[in-house]
């Protein structure tokens, strides 16, 4: 029995994969940063009727029985295969080069899809379903277009500030990265912020801001001069971007 976690492209691919193989699913599609505790009844259930529960990209905050299976890529998992290729082995089929695509793009976005050697049209397609699944519609595409044109860009340690009305950060950093852009700092009017680029800062940030219970992710985390790696949270905006910058200009890192 499979429970799943937050929605976007990934979830959505996976969805689609188990019910193809006549899988059973629980999804109440969630949002990002769901929990375990959200099916709990169900996944005991499922457990006591000698079934194994399998959860994918839920956050564990419950005791769970102990045949579950955990599947996920994100903080102390990052650098583990995407969610999808561990569903992949667990069902034992091989990988479509679209279930590839969507799992590049998850772990690494725009970098994991060109270094998976993605065609620039794969690129923006994959991207742009992601965007779609996670609910952006034309205009916030279009107000995501004016925030980067209206950005602060820091040349010397190539990092660029983008402010937006809302906490869906995809379409700006799609536009930056295709611009050749790596470090980005996006921060929300409702008070999110994240920070996506070099690994080591990611996860200097990651630690400097504990008391703001950060979530970070991606394949770079921990990794100077890998720009695939994000740390967000709830947090002073002008505190975190000046400790961001001191930390790109006295590490040096590749830009």
């Amino acid at each position: 029995m499979f429970f799943l976690g937050g929605n976007d492209l990934e979830m959505e691919t996976i969805r689609q994969l188990l019910i193809k193989r006549g899988e059973e699913v629980v999804d109440d599609h969630l949002g990002w940063g769901a929990k375990a505790s959200t099916y709990e009844n169900q996944i005991w259930d499922t457990a006591a009727n000698g079934n194994v529960p399998i959860l994918v990209e839920l956050e564990v905050d419950i005791d769970l029985p102990g045949n579950t299976v955990v599947v996920d890529h994100h903080g102390a998992r990052s650098g583990e295969e995407a969610s999808i290729l561990q569903i992949r082995d667990i069902l034992g089929t091989e990988p479509t080069r679209r279930m590839q695509l969507v799992a590049a793009n998850d772990v690494s976005g725009f970098f994991g899809l060109r270094d998976f050697g993605a065609t620039l049209e794969e690129i923006k397609q994959i991207m742009w379903e992601d965007r779609k699944v996670q609910g952006f519609t034309p205009q916030m595409e279009a107000i995501s277009a004016q925030a980067v044109t209206d950005a602060e860009y820091v040349a010397d340690i190539d990092l660029t500030i983008v402010h937006l009305p809302f906490s869906k950060f995809a379409a700006a950093k799609a536009i930056l990265w295709l611009s050749g852009h790596k470090n980005i700092v996006c921060v929300a009017d409702d008070g999110e912020i994240e920070f996506q680029g070099d690994g080591a800062v990611a996860q200097a940030v990651s630690k400097e801001f504990t008391s703001s219970n950060p979530w970070s992710g991606g394949a770079g985390l921990g990794h100077a001069g890998r720009p695939d790696a994000y740390v967000g949270m709830y947090a002073d905006a002008d505190v975190l971007v000046k400790f961001v910058k001191a930390e790109l200009k006295a590490g040096s890192w590749p830009v």
